[in-house]
């Protein structure tokens, strides 16, 4: 067991950020596929080192360890729930450097999600494997998600994360921010078959946004016995009680753009619950 107490964060050259206004010219009214529009002008940065040497070589020992924990899905092998990689990831140290790269103070989302990994499966015996892809094209059911990458075999190709303006390769210990609520995304398999990668899910501190989470109980690709769906439910009343509280100290003579603000953020998180209570009956 790693006696590493918490991991070296850096970033070790310079970043590059793609913004929705310089990407896609109307990005304000670009629906992604869940219906949900963009507030943020933040697509994606560049791949930078994030882990040093001994803080990857930490992560891959307590991947491995845990490794026999990974449950097979539609879409993906994945690991969730490891105490010690939610502990290493949901920090405020992570939170202040994708903070800065979004330009928006971002949190750590959901505490399944701190820290999820995901395996590239390898092909059921006597069948040929045709997909490319790990995880298919799609939008995250999350905000923001912090992508490392943990395993890689040097110079093998494929493994690279796909954006429908752009493709990334990233080497071990490099990391990318996505705002993958809005950016239509894949992993591609790597073609020796070793890909392993860990997520991180982020969401705005600023009640000021709306929350684009949509993880419903009992919900695919997650596994039914997970408590994913139930920490939503709990982050969607925890909002909503948040949301009364700004809205009872609001002045309605002198805030009543801010009373407007609140009322309209406070109906989506209403009807977002709505939809959460109904999926859980």
């Amino acid at each position: 067991m790693t006696s590493l107490k918490e991991l070296n964060f850096q970033i070790t050259k310079d970043l590059t950020t793609f913004r929705f206004s310089e990407l896609k010219p109307g990005w304000e009214k670009a629906e992604n596929n869940f219906g949900d529009l963009p507030e943020i002008d933040y697509a994606c940065c560049n791949p930078f080192q994030c882990l040093d040497q001994e803080s990857l070589e930490a992560v891959k020992e307590v991947i491995e360890e845990n490794r026999h924990l990974a449950y097979s899905n539609p879409r993906a092998v994945t690991l969730r729930g490891v105490p010690q990689l939610q502990k290493w990831f949901g920090c405020a140290e992570l939170e202040k450097v994708v903070s800065e790269i979004a330009g928006v103070e971002l949190v750590a989302h959901l505490e399944l999600d701190h820290a999820h990994v995901n395996f590239q499966a390898a092909p059921k015996d006597g069948e040929e494997d045709t997909r490319v892809a790990v995880d298919d094209w799609h939008h995250d059911y999350v905000p923001f998600v912090f992508i490392s990458m943990i395993s890689k075999t040097p110079g093998a190709e494929g493994g690279r994360l796909c954006t429908d303006f752009g493709d990334f390769t990233l080497e071990e210990g490099e990391s990318i921010l996505v705002q993958g609520s809005h950016v239509k995304h894949m992993a591609e398999k790597a073609n020796d078959g070793n890909r392993i990668t860990l997520i991180v899910s982020f969401a705005p501190k600023s009640l000021d946004y709306r929350d684009t989470t949509r993880i419903f109980p009992g919900q695919l690709p997650y596994s039914p016995t997970e408590a994913l769906g139930e920490q939503a439910v709990q982050h969607r009343f925890s909002r909503l009680s948040r949301q009364a509280s700004r809205l009872a100290a609001c002045d309605p003579k002198r805030d009543q753009a801010q009373i407007t603000s609140i009322l309209a953020n406070l109906m989506d998180d209403s009807q977002r619950w709505e939809q959460l209570s109904q999926a859980g009956n």
